[in-house]
């Protein structure tokens, strides 16, 4: 995870994942742009919002790291962004609840949009993509919704010898 601190520098520092922990990311057909995503943000939130958003964070990375599903479920609550940003995706609150109802522990945009990321334990992850997956079928959207493991080491450079 990337933060910047009250010194305004840029610290990098290790999330703790427990292993129980997956994603299924569902990425659709159809596109947002970052600036179309960032237009509907308000200029100001109201410090409520933050605070709760703080709160979800924290929440969020202790159950991530002790594989707590209702710290996660609790940590996957957003009022900063997703609020403004669902209208712009095409199926995407149908896409969410069909993720919970099959086993997610939470959903949230990913990034800007339109995927959407689903958390959840690895025995629930194939049957959570096939209905996010089904989802946004229904709404004649074609998806992939691959099921991934976290990649927790960070990036490594390595050289390899032409010899």
């Amino acid at each position: 995870m990337t933060a910047r601190s009250s010194s305004q520098r840029w610290r990098i520092i290790r999330c703790d994942w427990h292993d129980s922990i997956k994603a299924v990311v569902a990425i659709p057909a159809i596109r947002l742009s970052t600036s179309e995503a960032r237009k509907v943000m308000p200029n100001n939130v109201p410090i409520s919002d933050a605070v709760t958003n703080m709160g979800a964070l924290t929440l969020l990375l202790n159950g991530l790291k002790a594989g707590n599903d209702e710290l996660i479920k609790e940590g996957m609550f957003d009022r900063l962004h997703e609020p403004y940003r669902w209208k712009l995706i095409k199926g995407g609150l149908e896409v969410k609840e069909a993720a919970l109802q099959a086993g997610a522990l939470g959903c949230a945009i990913s990034g800007a949009g339109p995927s959407i990321l689903a958390l959840c334990k690895k025995e629930n992850g194939k049957l959570i993509s096939q209905a996010m997956v089904k989802a946004w079928e229904k709404l004649g959207v074609a998806s992939r919704a691959p099921f991934l493991n976290v990649q927790t080491k960070g990036s490594r450079f390595s050289i390899i010898s032409g010899k």
